[in-house]
C-alpha cells in the first residue's frame, strides 16, 4: 500500500475520542499488544519496555477524509534513529543513506567496552541495560514463587539481549539491531496490512474521531512547505466540513489544552487557502537551534562584505556595540532563531514562547555598519511569514509591526515585549511557526 499516511499521537487520539475513558489503558494496551505481535513475527525479538506504538497513521482514502487506521512505520524508524543515536535529517528517507547512517552506528556499538561508554554514545540502550537488570532481578523473585508462569518470561527477555553484564549485552545487542534494520522493510510490508479500522469503529466516539483528524490534517498544512500535499489535506478537510452527517458541536482538546472546534477548522482552512492563493508557501528563512552557529549555513546567510571608510577608533567602538547586541539577543530566552536567505539577508528573527518575534541585524566584523545602522522590526509569530516577505519600506507602514532603532534604552524595550508570560494560544502558534521553519533546517 503506498497510498499517503498521516501520523497521529496514540494517548491523545484514546483520550479525546474514546466512548469510555476508563477504558484508556485497555484501548493502548490492544494497540500495543498488536504491534507487539507484528515486531516479533518479523524480527523475532521484542525491544523491552518499547513496542514503537507511540503513533498510529490515518492512511489516505479517496472517498472519505478520515481513512484508515495502520501501525506508524515513520515512528518506527524515528525511534530506530534515537534509540541508536544516529545523527539523521529531521526529515527521514527510508533510503540507503540511511541504512549506512545506522550501520555506522552498529559498528561503533560494536566496539563499546565500559558502561561509561555505552552511557555516552547510546543513552537510550543504557537505559535499557540497567532496566534488564531491575527486570530480570525481580523476575527470579516471581519465578520462585510460580516456576511455569514466569519460565517463558525469562527466555524472553534473553532473547532481548537483557542481561546482567556488558559481555553478553553488546554482541546480542548488535545482532538484534542489526536485523531491525535489515529487515525493516518486511515489517513496513506487515504494516501496510494491519487494520486498526474494526476496533477503532466499535470503540470510538466517530464525531470527534473525525474532528480529531480532521485538526491534524491542518496541522499538517500549517507546517508543510509543500504545495501539493497541502491541497491533498485540504482536500480532505473540505469533505468534512461539507460532510451533513456527522455531528459539528462536538469539541476535543490538544495535549495544550486548546479546544478544537468547528468554527476554528473552518476559519483555519480559509487562512491555509488564502496562503496557497498568494503563493505564500516558500519561506526565506532557515531555522537554527540554540546550540548551533548561524555562520554554519554558508554563504546564503550572509551578504558580501563592503569596503567602509571609517578610522581605527570608529570600528573599534562600533565593535564594542555590535559585540554587545549579539550578545544581548544570545542571552535571552529565545526558542529558535532564522536567518534570513532572501531580502533579508544578515538579519537574524529571534522567535520567543510568547509569539513575539524580533529582527535585528547581526554584527558581522567584517562590516562595522551592521553594530547598528539597521532598523529592529518586532511582530507576532503569525504574521511573521507574509511580512517578513515584504520590503522594509512596507514592514515601516504596517500596524502589524513595531520598529526601533538602536538608541536609548532599546535593550530594555525589547526586553518587555520579550518578556511578557506566554498564553496557550502564543505557545501553540510558535510551535506552527518552528515547524513550519524545521522544514528548510539545514542540520
Amino acid at each position: 500500500m503506498n497510498k499517503k499516511t498521516l501520523d497521529i499521537p496514540l494517548k491523545s487520539l484514546i483520550r479525546e475520542c474514546s466512548l469510555n475513558p476508563k477504558l484508556s489503558f485497555e484501548h493502548f494496551n490492544y494497540f500495543a499488544l498488536k504491534n507487539r505481535d507484528n515486531i516479533h513475527d518479523i524480527f523475532k525479538y521484542k525491544k523491552f519496555n518499547n513496542d514503537f506504538v507511540s503513533y498510529i497513521s490515518v492512511y489516505s482514502d479517496d472517498n472519505h477524509f478520515m481513512g484508515g487506521f495502520i501501525p506508524s512505520y515513520n515512528h518506527y524508524l524515528d525511534q530506530l534513529i534515537k534509540i541508536l543515536n544516529a545523527n539523521v535529517s529531521s526529515n527521514i528517507k527510508d533510503d540507503e543513506e540511511l541504512t549506512r547512517i545506522l550501520f555506522e552506528r552498529i559498528n561503533v556499538l560494536k566496539g563499546i567496552k565500559k558502561e561509561s561508554q555505552l552511557r555516552y554514545e547510546f543513552p537510550l540502550l543504557y537505559r535499557d541495560l540497567i532496566d534488564g537488570r531491575k527486570y530480570y532481578n525481580s523476575l527470579q523473585y516471581f519465578k520462585k514463587k510460580e516456576p511455569t508462569r514466569y519460565s517463558d518470561g525469562e527466555h524472553y527477555y534473553y532473547s532481548c539481549a537483557l542481561m546482567k553484564s556488558m559481555k553478553n549485552f553488546i554482541p546480542t545487542q548488535v545482532k538484534m539491531y542489526k536485523r531491525y534494520i535489515e529487515d525493516r522493510y518486511k515489517l513496513k510490508e506487515k504494516y501496510d496490512i494491519t487494520r486498526f479500522n474494526s476496533y477503532i469503529k466499535k470503540n470510538f466516539d466517530l464525531n470527534k474521531l473525525s474532528m480529531y483528524i480532521i485538526h491534524e490534517y491542518l496541522c499538517a498544512c500549517e507546517i508543510s512547505n509543500d504545495r501539493s500535499e497541502i491541497i491533498t489535506y485540504l482536500e480532505k478537510i473540505e469533505l468534512y466540513l461539507n460532510n451533513n452527517i456527522l455531528d459539528k458541536t462536538v469539541k476535543v482538546y490538544t495535549d495544550t489544552g486548546i479546544e478544537i472546534n468547528y468554527d476554528l477548522i473552518k476559519s483555519r482552512a480559509e487562512a491555509i487557502k488564502n496562503r496557497i492563493k498568494s503563493n505564500d508557501s516558500i519561506v526565506n528563512w532557515v531555522l537554527i537551534p540554540r546550540d548551533r552557529d548561524y555562520k554554519k549555513v554558508g554563504k546564503s546567510s550572509t551578504t558580501k562584505a563592503r569596503t567602509t571608510l571609517m578610522n581605527h577608533k570608529e570600528i573599534e567602538k562600533l565593535h564594542k556595540v555590535g559585540t554587545e547586541k549579539n550578545s544581548f539577543y544570545q542571552k535571552t530566552n529565545y526558542v529558535a532563531k532564522a536567518v534570513g536567505l532572501g531580502k533579508y539577508k544578515g538579519y537574524v528573527g529571534y522567535i520567543y514562547e510568547n509569539g513575539e518575534v524580533i529582527l535585528d541585524m547581526e554584527y558581522m566584523q567584517e562590516r562595522p555598519s551592521t553594530a547598528k545602522g539597521n532598523a529592529i522590526y518586532n511582530m507576532y509569530v503569525s504574521d511573521f511569514e507574509n511580512l517578513s516577505k515584504q520590503s522594509k519600506r512596507v514592514l515601516q507602514n504596517d500596524s502589524r509591526v513595531k520598529r526601533f532603532c538602536h538608541v536609548g534604552n532599546w535593550k530594555e524595550t525589547i526586553n518587555e515585549i520579550i518578556e511578557r508570560e506566554p498564553t496557550e494560544s502564543d505557545k501553540y502558534n510558535t510551535n506552527v511557526l518552528i515547524k513550519r521553519l524545521k522544514r528548510k533546517a539545514l542540520y
